[in-house]
């Protein structure tokens, strides 16, 4: 058993902005995923010749809530876009202080909501999203409306700014405080812990942004936890971007999934489990990757010639086995070549209408390890990386307020059973419910893994139920509840309250209610059942 299976990225629904004024008859296309961007959904979605860069100028115009500044480049994860058959004439301005981007770990939802955790990847002008802005509640007007007392607009960009060359740096600090309801299952384990984090996101682009570089750092100190205490270099890349193609080469950070309680298909980069038992953090992987867009689809292959090895909690650490793991010594390997193994992946995905699906195959080191008895150290435990064949698809359709998802993957190897695994579920919202205009989104997903209880992971027989408020108001406060439930065990379960809102333009506040309950000594859930706790953090960005 490892602590790496929790597998709880329990994320926030769909929001929809107010319908622009002024256009004809329109789709929306949504929730946008990590890894899009305005140029490849602009281009999937062009209704005849019509120039590329008129085309997305009328796609921005027509979305002025779905971007956090007046850059093409800062497409929010988790807008919902208006395609619009004309150009649209629209007006937009702030209410509030707009929040500096935030980044990484920055609120408590994730990829898929308007407050995006996983956020500032590369501002690319043609392969990345920048994070949402967790402040600025948008208005949208046509150019005869009045709207008194409002702040002037932005300034016109420069023709620097224009063509692309402007470079920036963007970063967070924050402080972090938990507390665990129990007494502690194992020695050396304190009841409270404090935690400073940060990170730093610079993008310097040039040639109109169709080259550019970007750099993110990101470090923590953990007041009880050594090997928590730690800094990674989550990107640090060049790009280039051509008529339909891009190149990716150096530290880069890709997503894969739909579903929203388990990301079955998601193994490019490994996993920061140090981070939070939710498996969302990400180590930065060194890769190449080569993209191709046209009316068939978008092509990505990847090529990543050295492995990360997953993080582990250390002895005085919560969240962790009874058993010690033993990262300070070499991992062992399948591969011959150990961390200098070259992996290839390759995912291929379309939109047909309503449904948008996914297909990918991946061969190189499993991120997930094998624990296995210490050679060399009697009584503790040591990661063992396999060799593996992945084969996923995903799906989503969107159907009116209805949001139907689906990841399902076959994994073969030599050092262990052949074995497939499926998530599907649904996601539906209530939209302005109440006065105040808040939303309301249920979500249900049903977890299936074809090794039943010898499988290593929570999701072997499991249903996860959410729900998720977005209160829309100018601080973007959101709740977010979900339980999952082993059907094979009542007693098993975990139980997740994640919320976060906006104290000023520049401080967020975001907590996390982590609850896990298990009976039986075979169960995963079995080794943590002591470390229900409640974070705090407040965060302040720049």
């Amino acid at each position: 058993m490892k602590l790496g299976a929790l597998y709880l990225a329990i994320l926030a629904g769909l929001s929809v902005g107010a319908k622009a004024q002024g256009c004809a008859e329109e789709v929306r296309y949504g929730p946008i995923k990590d890894g899009e961007n305005l140029w490849r959904i602009a281009y999937n979605h062009r209704p005849d010749d019509r120039p590329m860069q008129e085309w997305t100028q009328t796609i921005y115009a027509a979305n002025p809530a779905a971007f956090s500044s007046d850059s093409h480049t800062s497409l929010q994860i988790g807008a919902v876009l208006i395609i619009p058959d004309q150009p649209c004439q629209t007006t937009s301005v702030a209410q509030k202080d707009p929040l500096p981007e935030p980044i990484d770990r920055v609120s408590t939802t994730k990829p898929g909501s308007l407050v995006a955790e996983d956020a500032l990847q590369s501002r690319s002008a043609e392969s990345a999203t920048t994070s949402a802005s967790m402040g600025s509640t948008i208005q949208t007007t046509t150019n005869n409306t009045v709207l008194p007392d409002l702040p002037p607009l932005p300034p016109i960009p420069t023709a620097a700014e224009q063509s692309g060359t402007r470079w920036s740096v963007k970063g967070e600090l924050g402080i972090e405080a938990r507390w665990f309801a129990e007494n502690n299952a194992y020695q050396d384990q304190s009841d409270t812990g404090l935690a400073v984090y940060g990170q730093v996101a610079a993008y310097l682009p040039w040639n109109n942004e169709r080259d550019g570089i970007a750099l993110t750092l990101f470090g923590r100190g953990d007041s009880e936890d050594a090997r928590r205490s730690h800094w990674d270099v989550r990107e640090f890349k060049y790009f280039h971007v051509g008529d339909g193609w891009e190149v990716h080469a150096g530290i880069d950070k890709v997503f894969w999934g739909q579903t929203e309680s388990l990301h079955l298909v998601d193994v490019i980069n490994q996993t920061d489990l140090v981070e939070h038992p939710d498996t969302e953090d990400k180590l930065g992987q060194p890769m190449v990757r080569v993209s191709s867009i046209g009316d068939w689809g978008l092509l990505d292959v990847f090529v990543m010639p050295y492995f990360r090895e997953r993080t582990f909690a250390g002895q005085d650490g919560r969240l962790r086995l009874p058993v010690p793991i033993n990262t300070d010594d070499d991992a062992l390997y399948e591969s011959d070549d150990h961390d200098t193994h070259i992996d290839y992946a390759i995912r291929w995905s379309h939109m047909v209408g309503d449904l948008e699906f996914a297909l990918s195959a991946f061969d190189g080191t499993s991120r997930e390890p094998m624990l296995v008895a210490d050679p060399t150290n009697i009584g503790q435990l040591r990661p063992f990386y396999t060799q593996m064949r992945q084969y996923g698809l995903e799906g989503v359709y969107l159907s009116g307020d209805w949001i139907w998802k689906l990841e399902a993957i076959r994994r073969e190897g030599e050092m262990f059973d052949d074995f497939h695994a499926v998530v599907a579920g649904f996601e539906y919202t209530f939209y302005g419910v109440t006065d105040s205009g808040m939303d309301v989104g249920w979500l249900m997903e049903y977890q299936y893994d074809s090794r039943d209880q010898q499988a290593s992971v929570l999701g072997q027989n499991d249903v996860f139920v959410g729900a998720r408020l977005a209160f829309n108001d100018i601080d973007s406060s959101e709740i977010l509840t979900g339980w999952v439930q082993d059907l094979d065990d009542s007693n098993s379960y975990t139980y997740v309250l994640e919320a976060s809102t906006r104290l000023s333009a520049h401080w967020t506040l975001g907590v996390d209610i982590w609850l896990f309950n298990a009976e039986q000594q075979m169960d995963p859930l079995y080794f943590i059942r002591k470390d229900d706790f409640i974070q705090i953090d407040f965060t302040f960005h720049f």
